[in-house]
């Protein structure tokens, strides 16, 4: 599934974090490796190895994961895409951005205090439907018998049962597996994603913290997406866990990240992916809906920010990037933006 890196895997997060008291005192290493898929490829099909890094390369403004903004007459703030996991190599800020972090005034991040579960049962409190099927449908009535075995096996990875998980809507049981069984059990096991680590580190230094958006906001979006998309997304997913490429295709994306290629991410998630007819017929409202429209809202929600200066804005990284991106969009609002090197 072609998943945007950033709501649906910090939803994950929070379904890590609802469900942790069904795993109790869950082990977890610091950081999570498997194979490279995206490395396979280049022996196994090296032709579409080839085409993934051809659409890498002709997406726009992937040359870096940190950028620095500029507006006259304010000191300069940054734009920095992050990746909604915990793993201790991820957490580890390279020098770049953490001297930057150390100097500004203001922390824009997607959502505030994103990661508390208690915000979990205040939006179930509220609206209910938003994660749970009030009809009475389970989530096994919607797949066919073998992705539903292949479902429970994919859960069971990750420590959740299949009867747990009945109920709830199908996006939010897509989000469980929208990162690796070893992040997920990190998330459960109380670590914290680095959006959340940046946001405690800077109201423990004094700095104020915004949220672009809520998590209303985030929720909606993703709830306006056809249940077909995900009861199609949910059945890729654990056939793709089936065929044991799951998690290393999770564990494939956070390499990407830490070695700056994020272009590679989106082509790749769709090369491993089933192709079902109808991800693809919703493929383009869940990319509007979920990135395009998004990028528009926070580019608003930031700019004033940015009028101000000294601010450091920190969301997930495929919100930067191509002809939709955050940084053509802080461009084409007249700031100058431009990519700071990153040693790898």
């Amino acid at each position: 599934m072609r998943d945007s890196l950033s709501s649906l895997t910090r939803l994950a997060g929070l379904a890590a974090s609802a469900l942790a008291i069904a795993m109790p005192g869950t082990a977890f290493a610091q950081s999570c490796v498997s194979e490279n898929v995206y490395d396979r490829l280049k022996t196994e099909d090296p032709a579409l190895y080839a085409e993934i890094a051809a659409e890498a390369a002709a997406t726009p403004n992937t040359e870096s994961l940190f950028w620095r903004i500029e507006a006259e007459g304010v000191a300069p703030s940054y734009l920095f895409g992050t990746l909604h996991v915990a793993d201790e190599r991820v957490l580890d800020l390279p020098a770049p951005v953490e001297n930057a972090f150390e100097t500004i005034d203001t922390l824009a991040v997607e959502v505030v205090n994103a990661d508390d579960p208690q915000l979990l049962g205040q939006l179930m409190a509220s609206n209910p439907g938003l994660l749970v099927a009030l009809d009475g449908t389970t989530i096994t009535s919607r797949l066919e018998a073998n992705e539903a075995a292949a479902l429970e096996n994919a859960l069971a990875a990750r420590g959740v049962p299949l009867a747990s998980i009945e109920p709830l809507q199908p996006w939010i049981v897509t989000t469980m597996l929208a990162t690796s069984a070893c992040e997920f059990a990190l998330q459960a096991g109380g670590a914290t994603p680095l959006d959340g680590v940046l946001e405690k580190r800077a109201l423990n230094t004094g700095k104020t913290v915004i949220g672009l958006e809520t998590m209303q906001d985030q929720l909606e979006a993703i709830t306006g997406i056809s249940e077909e998309f995900f009861v199609a997304s949910l059945a890729d997913l654990a056939e793709l866990s089936a065929q044991g490429d799951l998690d290393a295709l999770q564990d494939t994306i956070t390499a990407l990240y830490l070695s700056g290629d994020i272009g590679v991410v989106l082509p790749l998630t769709v090369a491993f992916s089933a192709e079902s007819a109808a991800i693809d017929g919703e493929m383009a409202e869940f990319e509007e809906k979920l990135i395009t429209v998004r990028n528009e809202g926070m580019a608003e929600s930031a700019a004033p920010l940015i009028d101000k200066g000294n601010a450091f804005i920190a969301v997930g990284a495929l919100h930067l990037p191509g002809e939709t991106g955050l940084v053509r969009h802080f461009r084409e609002r007249g700031y100058t933006v431009t990519p700071i090197p990153i040693p790898r």
